[in-house]
């Protein structure tokens, strides 16, 4: 994200756009691969993780599938919850009610930076670069909450063990 904020300073839209993408589906990514070690970790099943992963092929899929993962809900219900975090991108590109934020973000987002890599689009405005940027900082936040959601479950769960040792065990 550092680096696509110089690189918007420095009048490099495209590239801006591309990285501020990057820097979403890299932290995606490291979510679903940290809480799969954390759940269950072999050398074995971690190339099946990169199989799951790389199958899930569309974003909006992966936003869904990670959600669930980590909060056991959808993630249009999840950011529904924490829709405050998501407010600035929402101001920025004036949200329509009636669209998911799944889809929000598939159209807002990634569909600008398909636009660049797979099509050869390279016609942006700073105005684009600077959306790119509030609504990658916004999805960052959400997945950092999701995280965090991931976190306190498990401390419960460890808690609960803790407070209710097994039968036998003294």
């Amino acid at each position: 994200m550092h680096r696509a904020k110089q690189e918007l300073e420095s009048k490099d839209v495209t590239l801006a756009i591309i990285l501020s993408a990057v820097a979403v589906e890299g932290q995606m990514a490291y979510l679903f691969f940290k809480w799969k070690k954390i759940d269950n970790f072999t050398f074995d099943i971690a190339k099946q993780w990169e199989k799951d992963w790389t199958g899930m092929r569309s974003i909006a899929n992966r936003l869904d599938k990670l959600s669930r993962f980590l909060t056991g809900i959808n993630f249009d219900t999840f950011a529904q919850s924490r829709k405050a975090l998501l407010q600035s991108a929402l101001d920025a590109s004036h949200y329509d009610s009636a669209t998911s934020f799944r889809d929000f973000f598939q159209e807002q987002f990634f569909e600008r930076r398909n636009k660049i890599v797979h099509y050869g689009e390279i016609d942006f405005q700073e105005s684009d670069g600077k959306l790119s940027l509030t609504l990658a900082s916004s999805l960052i936040g959400l997945l950092n909450a999701m995280d965090q959601q991931r976190i306190a479950k498990m401390d419960e769960k460890h808690r609960k063990a803790l407070e209710s040792p097994p039968m036998g065990a003294s």
